[in-house]
């Protein structure tokens, strides 16, 4: 393996494809699940030896507030995120006796086009819930900087 001297790993790829909750091709919800979920825990499997050979290391596993919101608006990717926290459980238990850190990061709304376009929408589905006041807006939305 390339990296053999690896003493943390951070799963960060993540992929935000599905289709709104009843309606449209379940195909982008597939892909979030192989990717958010499933490719998480690839890169872990991969890598426990590696951070167990190296004195145990750490285990980052980025995740999302949308695995504990309910969201009409892309709820595969709140599944995906769930799922993905279910299994940073699981391998905080199971890597535990080799001295491995396992920990879950769950992010809050960022600043890019999926959120913002909740934010304008007038659909109560998003996951935010205005928790953040706005930050995620464009400047010139909040009338500030003109």
């Amino acid at each position: 393996m390339a990296a053999s001297d690896a003493t943390i790993v951070i799963n960060n790829a993540g992929i935000q494809a599905g289709p709104a909750l009843l309606e449209g091709s379940l195909e982008g919800a597939r892909r979030e699940l192989e990717v958010n979920y499933l490719g998480a825990w690839a890169v872990s499997r991969a890598f426990a030896p590696v951070l167990a050979a190296n004195g145990g290391g750490a285990l980052v596993n980025m995740l999302s507030v949308a695995s504990w919101r309910v969201n009409n608006r892309w709820p595969s990717y709140a599944a995906s995120k769930a799922a993905e926290w279910s299994l940073t459980n699981a391998l905080r238990v199971g890597l535990r006796q080799q001295g491995t850190l396992v920990v879950g990061v769950h992010v809050g709304p960022c600043r890019h086009r999926r959120h913002r376009e909740c934010q304008r929408s007038e659909s109560a589905g998003c996951g935010s819930g205005g928790a953040d006041h706005g930050r995620d807006q464009p400047r010139r939305d909040r009338g500030i900087g003109r």
